[in-house]
């Protein structure tokens, strides 16, 4: 009868907890760099173009003819610039320049270079060239909120990040957030971060962010637990007392079978 009664309460117990293989994303990635992140230590700051990037071009010079010629939808756009897209060869088609490459290039380089191609070509004699970035950001899952944030300057990092996008739910865990990143040549890096040790932080080299970073916050054991139906339940006072009392009925009920 006792062994019975054991069996009860674990089979109970069992079928109400929550687990986390049931809840957390990407959980074969382990907790120290995979190899691609091992065997890449540079750190980036400044976010570098690559194909598929888009930006705004600006060109102004004194003659207003010859910039309206730069900047035809401006209007349209409302942005102050023609709109780009990077292809897969790293270039843009710029007027009168041609294909230029910019990708590998931040946005003050290409400003920089830009203004160079521009006065070697002895159309413009002093341009002046602003690069915006548009639709170029990172991502966020889990215990951060999920969304799209669209970077706002020339390096953003990840406590920056995480302010940008609201700051962390409190069962976020704090130490182990996931940074999953896309690299130029087609590989995929993986970063676990402690955002609790300042030194881990600036030491890793996803402290900076690049575009189209994945950044997963994954929810400590509480909100997993309450994720299920009766998850809420088990940290109840009451929910072990009915429990208790559902045992001792048990207990009475068969002690009076027993002895009829």
């Amino acid at each position: 009868m006792k062994q019975f009664l054991i069996l009860l309460f674990a089979a109970l117990l069992l079928s109400s907890c929550a687990s986390r293989k049931n809840i957390v994303y990407v959980q074969d990635i382990p907790d120290v760099d995979t190899i691609y992140a091992q065997a890449d230590r540079k750190i980036l700051s400044n976010i570098q173009f690559r194909p598929g990037d888009k930006v705004f071009i600006n060109v102004t010079t004194r003659n207003k003819e010859l910039s309206e010629m730069f900047n035809q939808v401006s209007a349209q756009s409302g942005s102050g610039g023609n709109e780009y897209t990077i292809d897969e060869s790293g270039e843009i088609d710029f007027p009168y320049l041609g294909k230029v490459r910019i990708a590998g290039l931040d946005r003050l380089q290409t400003e920089a270079y830009l203004k160079k191609k521009l006065i070697e070509s002895e159309l413009i004699k002093e341009p002046y060239v602003s690069v915006q970035y548009n639709n170029v950001g990172f991502y966020t899952l889990g215990d951060m909120g999920g969304g799209f944030v669209a970077f706002k300057h020339d390096k953003t990092n990840i406590l920056e990040a995480i302010a940008m996008s609201g700051d962390l739910q409190l069962t976020g865990l704090r130490k182990n957030v996931l940074v999953i990143r896309q690299n130029p040549d087609g590989t995929e890096s993986t970063y676990r971060l402690d955002l609790t040790s300042r030194e881990a932080l600036h030491a890793s080299p996803a402290y900076y962010l690049q575009q189209n970073d994945i950044i997963y916050v994954e929810p400590n054991n509480k909100k997993i637990q309450s994720s299920n139906i009766n998850g809420t339940m088990f940290n109840t006072y009451t929910f072990y007392m009915s429990l208790f009392s559902t045992a001792l009925s048990l207990i009475i009920l068969f002690r009076n079978l027993a002895n009829n």
